[in-house]
């Protein structure tokens, strides 16, 4: 404040050492953003004519406490500026590059010297520390400089639009806040990353471990995670042609160079739209056809059947089949022929021609193939978030639990995490719990090349059986269940097809009935035995067929849930019970529009 030409009281300098840190530090920040640019020293806010390179007038900012309030002067460059952001306010490159290079980084700009003095106040609060400091006093200390990165943000949003009239209309102040965000966090950012590498330093050590390990993992390996064969990208055109969905790879590669918490979310969701771009490359590339017309459609005949169907036919109102009316004379001749050319290549054994529907609407074919390959790259919230998670571990980032806390504690503009937005920021925290939980092993990525991810045994909810005392473990063909009676245990093997099971150990018993003495009273301990026995086993196949209804019913209710549907923006999504539960763990403060 004593830069600024702004007074202080001692009983505020008393008040302030007696305040809580955090109060200190926002009180820091609404005290210099309140005393910028006043008029006592407005001198030192101002370009500085002997070092100025221009010999024009240079910005200058005074604010007056009276009724003169803000006084401007523009420079020659800054006016000239001005009049072409009037005429084209929406032009983003242009606004963004004369604010982030002239204006906010510019140390000869009064704009530029309270950036600067905001950083110095920010080291000076922030920086630094014990280094036996825990990590959750480093995060206590992450919250507080995360409000003071916010309220910089907006105060000086608004300074600019001040300063800068024609920067007020739509959509101009969201690239304001783009700009202010940039340089703040790129001037700010190595303090409060200091900090979260100091909160999350256990859990960005054992990310980067597990990552490591991950290095082999191909996206066949996630078929148990709900990725089907389809978007695996293997075969065809894109053999040896590189990683599957490189592009995002490429994408997400360039996370660390960005700055903001915007910025980086913003590339995150353009690396969950560049993964569906790559499956619709990839399907479109090995269609059959490739979507390209047949050879016949190159005929003079087809050519001008064409350009005659664009005018309107006279003789449209006669009674003419609806596969022939958008024909002339000429295309109807060469379908014939073409049948009659057919019907000749079969009876003598030779390869079939392009069939006759081929040649009367080549187009239609195409747009089959293309719709074709779009239903086959579409994807759901079960492929979506493990396909990020190989993306994740593809890209070699390091220490993404401090770049994932990082855009979740300093997103500045929290109405933007009601849209596409808070979409991706679910996902991404999604993608990260699938690659830090125990689902993902890294000795299952040498078992082969087509071979799945296991998971681990996941608890599941125990069948209202008397009889069960174990869990049912899912599988793909057999369902193993484990009964329990009083004397024994019971192995019996279900078949998904007709749930017979087999009865072997009621077989051992009666075998070991026969072995007893014959005499009158073992005979009728005997008959008693075997008749409770059989009743038991009786008993016992009746619980197994039970579980296995069970079983079913639980199958068709997954299945029920895989096939709800959503439609975010750019990329489809299905979310089924896997991804609900990681949203639903991540999103308690998003409000997501499903």
């Amino acid at each position: 404040r004593a830069l600024l030409g702004a007074s202080v009281h001692p009983h505020t300098v008393a008040r302030s050492r007696d305040m809580p840190n955090h109060q200190q530090a926002e009180q820091a920040v609404e005290s210099l953003f309140d005393g910028a640019f006043v008029a006592p020293l407005h001198g030192l806010l101002t370009f500085d004519r002997r070092t100025s390179t221009s010999n024009a007038a240079c910005d200058t900012i005074i604010r007056s406490p009276g009724r003169l309030g803000l006084q401007l002067e523009y420079s020659d460059r800054t006016a000239c500026w001005l009049a072409d952001v009037a005429a084209f306010p929406a032009d983003f490159t242009f606004v963004y590059a004369f604010l982030a290079g002239e204006v906010l980084s510019s140390a000869d700009h009064p704009v530029g010297r309270l950036v600067n003095s905001f950083q110095a106040l920010m080291s000076r609060h922030f920086a630094g520390g014990p280094a036996d400091q825990s990590a959750d006093r480093a995060y206590v200390h992450a919250q507080r400089a995360a409000r003071c990165m916010k309220i910089a943000c907006a105060r000086l949003s608004a300074i600019i639009g001040d300063f800068l009239p024609p920067l007020q209309m739509e959509p101009a102040p969201h690239y304001v806040r783009q700009a202010v965000e940039a340089v703040l966090f790129d001037k700010c950012g190595e303090t409060v990353k200091a900090l979260l590498s100091r909160s999350f330093g256990a859990e960005d050590s054992a990310c980067n471990e597990k990552m490591f390990r991950l290095q082999a993992l191909q996206p066949q390996h996630l078929e148990a995670l709900g990725v089907p064969r389809r978007l695996w990208l293997r075969g065809g055109d894109d053999a040896g042609e590189g990683l599957p969905y490189e592009g995002a790879i490429d994408v997400m590669q360039s996370l660390p160079s960005f700055a903001s918490p915007m910025q980086k979310l913003q590339l995150f969701s353009d690396a969950c739209a560049e993964v569906a771009e790559c499956a619709l490359r990839h399907h479109r590339r090995n269609s059959p056809s490739r979507c390209e017309p047949s050879p016949a459609a190159k005929r003079p005949s087809m050519r001008r059947s064409r350009r005659r169907s664009n005018s309107p036919d006279k003789s449209s109102l006669r009674p003419v089949p609806s596969w022939l009316s958008a024909l002339d004379s000429g295309a109807a001749e060469a379908a014939a022929g073409a049948a009659a050319d057919a019907a000749v290549r079969a009876s003598r054994g030779m390869p079939q021609a392009p069939s006759w529907q081929n040649i009367l609407d080549p187009e239609q074919t195409a747009a089959k193939e293309r719709r074709r390959a779009e239903r086959d790259a579409e994807l759901g919230a079960d492929e979506l978030i493990p396909l990020m998670a190989y993306v994740l571990v593809r890209a070699k980032l390091p220490n993404l639990m401090s770049e994932l806390n990082y855009v979740r504690e300093f997103f500045v503009d929290e109405a933007a995490l009601l849209g596409q937005h808070g979409y991706a920021l679910a996902t991404f925290e999604a993608a990260m719990v699938l690659l830090c939980s125990d689902e993902l092993e890294a000795d299952n990525t040498r078992k082969g090349r087509h071979a799945p991810l296991q998971l681990r045994p996941c608890p599941v909810e125990a069948y209202p059986v008397d009889a069960i005392a174990a869990a049912v473990a899912p599988r793909k063909q057999l369902q193993s269940l484990v009964l329990m009676t009083q004397a024994r245990v019971i192995e019996c093997t279900i078949s998904e097809e007709d749930g017979s099971a087999v009865q072997s150990s009621h077989r051992q018993s009666m075998l070991q009935v026969q072995a007893v003495p014959d005499d009158a009273d073992a005979a009728s301990q005997r008959a008693e035995r075997q008749a409770q026995m059989l009743e038991e086993a009786h008993h016992l196949t009746s619980q197994v067929q039970l579980a296995a209804e069970e079983l079913e019913r639980t199958k068709r209710r997954v299945q029920q849930l895989s096939e709800l549907k959503a439609f975010p923006p750019r990329v489809k999504y299905v979310p089924s019970a896997r991804s609900q539960l990681y949203l639903r763990q991540m999103m308690s403060k998003i409000t997501c529009s499903w």
